[in-house]
């Protein structure tokens, strides 16, 4: 349990309810004859990471682009403190700070300069940007934060994790209370998954709400104090993390159970393609699996661990030369 969690409780046992910073009431949205959302309700409360998990077309993007004002909903609600927030408003979503799984950064320019920009403070009447404003609101930032970022960096000299953590100090020096976290950790690092949960916990301790969108179920377990499921549009369930299982997460995202039987019979079926001794010189080395049929096989790894290359390479897109050695091949097996 998150010490936000444990203060949340506190105050609820003293009669002191959380705040509720979003409420969401009843929003639908639909795209032509496709429905995106229907019916979803939802509440993020000050000091609680909320976690908010569906598959691919479950309505997850739908519900953030509303949040963030982004898109208008065909019907509901949304308050933001207490106050209807107006649709379709990047300027009304002002309290809502999104940093999504696809960073939108600018490279060549230094921290300070992509935190600030767009809204640079001027000194007094003149024309002139206040950079030591500036630099010294981006420092104050990254102490509150415990980040050790140079503001003055330049942005495609950080590693993918710290520009996830300037993104997350760029809506924080908005005086966001509530922030919305898309995928952050799929191209993150262990190190760097542990950082941003530290600094996500501290936001929750200082009062922020969090909603936390993310396919992977342990970090779930790992980050969450409550949980809410979507499935083609609709709310499933909101409950306590504590209060579920991994098992019963699954089944609430799928909408059926999926037994470890199932799960065994996908990794015991014939082989449909090997793969054995797959190697590009200075890109991928000695690669062998398998997939069977009626089989899907998943790549994981960082951006540029080489996935994405031996994929091409299977299919021709880029040469397939290997190191020279007879035990690089490819066996379709009918």
């Amino acid at each position: 349990m998150s010490a936000a969690r444990g203060e949340a409780d506190h105050a609820i046992r003293a009669g002191v309810p959380p705040a509720v910073l979003l409420s969401a009431s009843s929003l639908s949205k639909s795209y032509g004859a496709t429905r995106a959302l229907q019916d979803v309700s939802l509440e993020l409360l000050a000091g609680e990471v909320h976690c908010l998990l569906g598959e691919n077309g479950a309505g997850k993007s739908t519900l953030v682009k509303i949040i963030a004002g982004l898109e208008r909903e065909d019907s509901g609600r949304l308050l933001i403190r207490g106050r209807a927030m107006e649709a379709a408003s990047v300027q009304g979503a002002r309290a809502v700070g999104v940093v999504y799984q696809h960073l939108v950064v600018f490279p060549d320019v230094s921290v300070i300069e992509n935190i600030y920009a767009g809204r640079q403070p001027r000194r007094g009447r003149w024309p002139i940007v206040d950079f030591s404003a500036m630099r010294a609101s981006v420092q104050s930032l990254f102490d509150r934060m415990d980040v050790r970022i140079d503001p003055e960096a330049r942005m495609a000299s950080l590693s993918t994790g710290e520009r996830q953590l300037v993104e997350i100090a760029k809506a924080l020096s908005e005086d966001i209370q509530i922030l919305v976290l898309d995928e952050p950790t799929v191209a993150l690092s262990d190190k760097e998954v542990g950082s941003l949960f530290s600094i996500v916990r501290r936001l929750a301790e200082s009062g922020a709400a969090i909603l936390f969108i993310s396919h992977r179920l342990d970090e779930v377990f790992q980050i969450g104090d409550r949980v809410t499921v979507l499935r083609d549009g609709r709310k499933v369930a909101t409950e306590s993390v504590g209060a579920v299982t991994k098992d019963r997460l699954i089944e609430m995202m799928v909408g059926r159970h999926v037994d470890d039987a199932a799960r065994q019979r996908l990794v015991i079926r014939k082989p449909a393609l090997e793969v054995r001794g797959w190697s590009r010189r200075g890109v991928f080395a000695d690669v062998a699996f398998s997939v069977g049929h009626g089989e899907i096989l998943g790549f994981a790894g960082l951006v540029g661990s080489g996935g994405a290359d031996v994929a091409r390479s299977l299919f021709a897109v880029e040469p397939c030369a290997s190191t020279g050695k007879p035990s690089s091949r490819v066996r379709n097996i009918r």
